[in-house]
């Protein structure tokens, strides 16, 4: 274009949603849908954030708000559509680099993996079909059927936002183990895989019967990294609240002391989980009865690093509907955040009501953030004003409002909860007997970890996380780990990015037919 505007007048025109005009003709920048992602006030548009402009000539240079905001639509439309071309170009690059890996891996005589498309069971890529069902197998990209020699892939668990989880049998200490193996994508910045070294390395020190166990890390050939963690069966809270309601003061007084607890020793290590939720919290059967694990460290970040690079400044990482203020507003993070996360999960233990009743994304931020939940006691009459009070100082909107530690605030009130008497069953003390299978139903459907998970890595590095979609008609409900309730329910999977699974199991049905279980998002 002869005589046309500098790039920085353009860059401001887009970054101000406005067409630009200039002498005789008008211009609209193209840009992809991400491009506004972390921008601050007042910080300029990256030049390498522009993919062109759309020149408009032979018509007046005014243009009113309507008529710019249809030129700056098509100009986003057209944006996509250049996005969507170069994201093609590198999944179809993808899939050539996997299959000439794995060509020349099987030349070598690597065993590489296949998985059952009906039983989920893991095979050797040398084996033809599926030896107990006759079903077709799989390949899994380039992935060896035994981890550094050591760990045997047995069945696929499960799929979340950064990875595959796999049943394993550790061979050198004859154990079952899960695995979970995280896309290369997320490992080509050098940042984020420091941080996951130095978050294994932490989750590590973390020595209590209340976190989940980790066992080993490392990376394989094709730049994907493992976690390998110990195998739990149970059932998590969401499962518990979604099937059975409120748990009875007491069932609700041991989440506190144990999930407290478990906490603690994650803090004690400066180690903030940042994704406190029903679902990240397990219960598993103990001899004195239900046991509780924390899961899912893979958002926790070490406070001891927060002046260093590694997580950027401003970006929401975790569920928005248990986020603390201070995280939904992007601030560092302390104790204090996971105390008001965990005070929200047991504010919806006892009540069956959300601390945060919202459902979009902007709402929800406006209710963390403004609007404090009603007192227990109006849904637990029961409730002594002691619990009322440690609940409302524990979900104050200013952190320093709050206890200093989790255990300083379960001591407060966690006796006089115990002492509380309701009607309602609570949960059941234990599960039922794993029921007949209907494989085919629950085939695994999941790409090949060599593909390229289209939109996955900005929603689970700098977003918040929630990747689940309905699969089918019959199915009663999703959660964010994209576990199914049909009438005979999988329970088997992995947590968005921890390798903790459960086994096939039929829940019983309620005991009290007087409580129905509120709306779920």
């Amino acid at each position: 274009i002869a005589d046309a505007p500098p790039m920085l007048a353009v860059r401001e025109a887009a970054q101000s949603h406005r067409v630009l005009v200039h002498e005789d003709i008008s211009l609209a920048a193209i840009h992809g849908a991400g491009w506004s992602a972390g921008l601050e006030e007042g910080e300029e548009l990256a030049p390498q954030a522009l993919l062109g402009v759309v020149v408009i000539r032979g018509r007046a240079t005014f243009w009113d708000e309507s008529e710019q905001r249809l030129v700056l639509c098509f100009a986003q439309q057209i944006g996509a559509a250049v996005e969507l071309g170069r994201l093609r170009e590198v999944i179809t690059a993808e899939h050539s680099r996997v299959a000439v890996t794995r060509e020349r891996l099987i030349a070598r005589g690597d065993e590489l993996l296949t998985v059952c498309a009906v039983c989920r069971r893991c095979y050797a890529h040398t084996v033809e079909s599926c030896p107990e069902d006759q079903g077709r197998l799989e390949v899994q990209g380039v992935l060896p059927y035994k981890i550094m020699s050591r760990y045997k892939m047995i069945r696929f668990l499960g799929q979340g936002g950064m990875g595959t989880v796999y049943e394993a049998i550790d061979l050198r200490l004859d154990r079952t183990v899960a695995i979970k193996i995280i896309r290369p994508e997320y490992f080509r910045d050098v940042n984020v895989r420091m941080r996951f070294k130095q978050e294994a390395r932490s989750i590590a020190k973390i020595s209590h019967p209340g976190v989940i166990a980790l066992y080993d890390t490392g990376e394989l050939g094709d730049g994907s990294a493992f976690l390998v963690m110990e195998k739990l069966e149970g059932l998590d809270l969401a499962d518990l609240l979604h099937e059975y309601g409120p748990a009875t003061p007491q069932q609700v007084a041991l989440l506190l002391r144990q999930g407290g607890a478990a906490l603690s020793a994650a803090h004690s290590v400066e180690l903030v989980h940042r994704d406190i939720k029903p679902e990240n919290i397990f219960l598993v059967e103990g001899p004195e009865g239900h046991q509780v694990k924390i899961l899912d460290f893979g958002l926790a970040k070490s406070m001891g690093l927060e002046t260093t690079s590694l997580t950027q400044t401003g970006v929401v990482m975790g569920t928005p509907v248990y986020m603390s203020p201070e995280q939904i507003q992007g601030k560092d993070l302390d104790a204090r955040s996971d105390l008001y996360s965990f005070a929200c999960v047991c504010y919806e233990a006892l009540t069956g009501r959300r601390v945060v009743e919202s459902d979009d994304f902007a709402r929800i931020c406006a209710e963390v953030i403004h609007t404090s939940p009603p007192p227990l006691r109006d849904y637990v009459p029961e409730i002594p004003p002691a619990v009322d009070v440690a609940f409302h100082r524990a979900l104050k909107k200013s952190r320093s409002e709050r206890h200093d530690t989790i255990g300083e605030w379960v001591d407060s009130f966690a006796h006089a909860l115990e002492q509380v008497q309701v009607k309602h069953h609570g949960w059941p003390d234990r599960l039922l007997p794993e029921p007949e299978l209907d494989l085919e139903a629950t085939a695994p459907r999941h790409p090949a970890p060599g593909d390229v998970d289209v939109g996955a890595s900005d929603t689970a590095l700098a977003g918040v996380i929630g990747d689940a979609e309905p699969d089918d008609d019959e199915l009663e409900r999703d959660d964010d780990r994209g576990s199914k309730r049909a009438a005979t329910r999988v329970v088997d999977r992995s947590t968005a990015d921890g390798t903790v699974t459960t086994q096939f199991r039929k829940l019983a049905a309620p005991k009290h037919n007087d409580w129905q279980p509120p709306p779920r998002t």
